[in-house]
């Protein structure tokens, strides 16, 4: 904004790092209102100039500055939260050329219906990723576990033998360090 721009200039741009503001998005509308109500600009141009409460009744109810906990509102069929901050912005010169602070309303309404679309969605691929990698540990476990108890297995084998006085063979060597100066 500092750079002139509009809200409605910067979203919504072929760029495809350019912020999204749409049915799709999360964010589904930003507001800044002056202190007389009125919107100064918006990510709809034909907002611009409209008193807010008066144009957005169901986002202007009460919350106070910060509160992402009000109540969910309902657009349409689909639910809505809305946060709002206050800045007050450097001073600008009026018509009169005098410089004077402005104090702005921020109101950004995120859909619930959409977040809880992106909550779902992470919490899947989370499922899918433990999933993975809790097989990965089963795999590797295994893998592990039968490479020391093959060897020990074997020596008792040959312990057997021993015991059953047969003499006429030669123990395997194999496995780690260990196993092989038992064998």
């Amino acid at each position: 904004l500092s750079t002139g721009k509009n809200l409605y200039d910067l979203v919504n741009q072929s760029d495809k790092n350019s912020l999204a503001i749409n049915s799709e998005s999360s964010i589904r509308h930003i507001f800044i209102v002056d202190e007389n109500g009125e919107i100064f600009d918006s990510t709809d141009k034909q907002d611009i100039e409209k008193h807010f409460a008066k144009a957005f009744p169901d986002v202007a109810k009460s919350i106070s500055t910060g509160d992402l906990r009000g109540d969910v509102g309902q657009i349409g069929d689909t639910p809505f939260r809305k946060l709002h901050f206050s800045i007050t912005t450097s001073p600008e010169g009026d018509e009169t050329g005098v410089q004077k602070s402005a104090k702005r309303d921020i109101y950004i309404v995120l859909s619930m219906k959409r977040l809880q679309q992106v909550k779902e969605s992470a919490e899947r691929d989370r499922f899918i990723a433990f999933a993975f990698l809790g097989l990965l540990l089963i795999v590797t476990i295994a893998i592990f576990t039968k490479r020391i108890t093959r060897p020990i297995t074997e020596l008792g084998q040959v312990a057997e033998k021993v015991a059953e006085g047969n003499l006429d063979f030669s123990a395997p060597v194999s496995g780690p360090k260990e196993m092989r100066t038992l064998s």
